[in-house]
């Protein structure tokens, strides 16, 4: 039995886990993360989960690895380049690259980092080949130690909107949805 209630978290938010896709994900899908973490006075990890492209299943010979491992370091970089522009916005901000299951690793790190919330930006579009985004989010919902906090990119704020946010978070800012045995899913209602 699902219910809708406005709740404020109880804990107070010190480690935000964002996983990215270091290709797809803009700076601009995470600036109400950055805000958010800034007036809770929390650090960011991005994380990229890096799952080869199915273009490598059938690729053959030192060609296909060399292409694998070019396509592993573009990847990489560009995740280190989105650090660097959200450092600019927000300087307590690090990355994480790992491989493996997106669900599998965004749970692992979240527990290894002691994450006290999982912030995705939205639309999310982390391997689509693997999983698709409402599956991906249904695994972290039921399976976080933490809650899980889904921003919609197209969302904007007025800049000094999430400056006051307040230790712990308001109940206004987040609606959560309350499941037995689950932290719950929360969203975003400026």
């Amino acid at each position: 039995m699902k219910r809708t209630q406005t709740a404020p978290i109880s804990t107070p938010i010190r480690r935000i886990l964002v996983p990215v896709d270091a290709i797809q994900t803009k700076l601009s899908d995470l600036r109400p993360i950055l805000l958010m973490a800034r007036g809770l006075r929390a650090s960011v990890t991005l994380l990229h989960c890096y799952v080869a492209p199915p273009s490598f299943d059938f690729a053959v010979g030192d060609r296909a690895v060399a292409e694998l491992a070019l396509h592993r370091w573009r990847v990489r970089s560009r995740l280190y380049q989105l650090t660097g522009e959200a450092r600019k916005l927000f300087p307590k901000c690090s990355c994480r690259y790992v491989s493996g299951s997106p669900a599998t690793q965004i749970l692992r790190q979240s527990q290894r980092l002691l994450a006290d919330l999982i912030a995705v930006p939205l639309p999310l579009d982390l391997v689509r080949w693997c999983w698709l985004p409402e599956e991906l989010l249904d695994e972290l919902i039921r399976r976080a130690n933490c809650p899980v906090l889904c921003v919609p990119a197209s969302q904007t704020f007025a800049r000094g909107s999430l400056l006051n946010v307040s230790e712990p978070t308001e109940a206004g800012l987040l609606t959560t949805d309350v499941e037995p045995k689950n932290r719950g899913l929360a969203t975003f209602a400026p």
